[in-house]
């Protein structure tokens, strides 16, 4: 009997030892990602070393919210603060817990949840449509998994995304996922500098994580107004927007669904249908910036990066735009000294970063549409 208990103490013991060890190593696993998803990382990691209750607004979704907004340009404009936690193809099931993420430290009077990542893969799984290979995927976790804090609501986050429990608990601990990357250092000195080199933190940082680009792509909008057919969202995804609806209401918190203006679909568009009829029917605010195209100012030839998202110009556009719209529900906030000090200097770099990025953007304006 007293060696069973013995053996018991040192198996409890060696666990407890396993998890001191291991919660650092996957801290540190983080930095052995793919290097598209550094600035995701560096925006959260602006997010958590922000005064506290001192984010006015903030921004839940995909990269449909952090490749059109320009929060300093809302601080000058109409005097309120924001911040966007969002990741590349974020998956809707995360919304919940980002908004408890939130509300550890900050009060905002709103919640912008942007909708088109529930839109694309609702489409894609009502059509039999594939829209990301299981390496984009793989991507995708990473850059919004990496970049929260560890934590109970991070671990019911993961849970809630990935069904299959062994995966899940492989990114619960990234250690598992990322030790044999350890090998790819050549030296010890690499290995330091790559694990403290925070570079593209600074940079974000001093801009507040904007991510706006001078990139340009001319394209061409649909006649979406003419698409009135709805198609039924699948039931997976009404059971998450029927959860998350639940506990806005159940905890008083104030949001507004949008959709930001892209190039979509025809069946995107007819779930976008749909669920303007289901947020209507839950008593829910949600806007559909694609039928506000004209009253935005955006050009289809010089405002958008890409078929998905808007460069600077465009971003300008949007951020004005919708800015007013933002301050017409909260008006403007008092603040503190030195969260006044921080954002007037985020303000004053970026308008230096602006006028490179529009430079560059004039140019393939000249070259592309003459």
């Amino acid at each position: 009997m007293y060696t069973k208990i013995k053996r018991i103490l040192a198996a409890m013991i060696c666990l407890c030892l396993f998890v001191m060890s291991a919660i650092p190593a996957v801290s540190v696993s983080r930095y052995f990602t793919d290097a598209s998803i550094s600035l995701t990382q560096s925006r959260f990691k602006w997010f958590y070393g922000r005064e506290k209750n001192s984010i006015d607004v903030v921004y839940i979704g995909s990269s449909a919210i952090y490749k059109y907004d320009i929060n300093v340009q809302n601080w000058e404009d109409y005097g309120f603060t924001s911040a966007g936690l969002c990741s590349a193809a974020q998956p809707f099931e995360a919304t919940r817990y980002l908004i408890e993420e939130t509300l550890k430290t900050q009060s905002p009077e709103l919640f912008v949840i942007d909708i088109r990542q529930l839109v694309r893969t609702a489409a894609a799984e009502a059509t039999g449509d594939e829209i990301y290979t299981d390496n984009k995927f793989e991507t995708y976790y990473s850059s919004l998994f990496s970049s929260l804090k560890h934590s109970y609501t991070r671990w019911k986050m993961i849970n809630s995304v990935i069904e299959d429990k062994e995966t899940a608990l492989s990114w619960n601990f990234e250690f598992l996922r990322h030790h044999n990357k350890w090998q790819d250092f050549e030296s010890v000195e690499e290995m330091i500098y790559e694990l403290t080199d925070d570079s593209d933190y600074q940079k974000a940082a001093s801009i507040n994580g904007i991510s706006v680009t001078s990139f340009l792509t001319p394209i061409e909008l649909r006649d979406y107004e003419s698409i009135t057919e709805k198609l039924e969202v699948p039931q997976k995804y009404v059971e998450i927007l029927d959860d998350l609806i639940s506990y806005i209401k159940s905890e008083d918190i104030n949001v507004l669904f949008i959709s930001t203006p892209s190039k979509s679909k025809k069946s995107q568009r007819r779930i976008q249908n749909w669920l303007s009829d289901y947020f209507e029917s839950k008593d829910c605010e949600y806007i559909d910036y694609l039928d506000y195209i004209d009253e935005i100012g955006l050009d289809e030839n010089t405002d958008f990066s890409d078929t998905l998202h808007t460069n600077l110009y465009g971003a300008e556009k949007w951020t004005r735009y919708f800015g007013a719209e933002v301050n017409r529900r909260i008006g403007k906030p008092e603040h503190s000294k030195k969260t006044v000090s921080q954002w007037n200097e985020a303000l004053a770099n970026w308008k230096v970063e602006r006028e490179k990025l529009a430079a560059e953007l004039d140019v393939r304006i000249a070259k592309k549409v003459g």
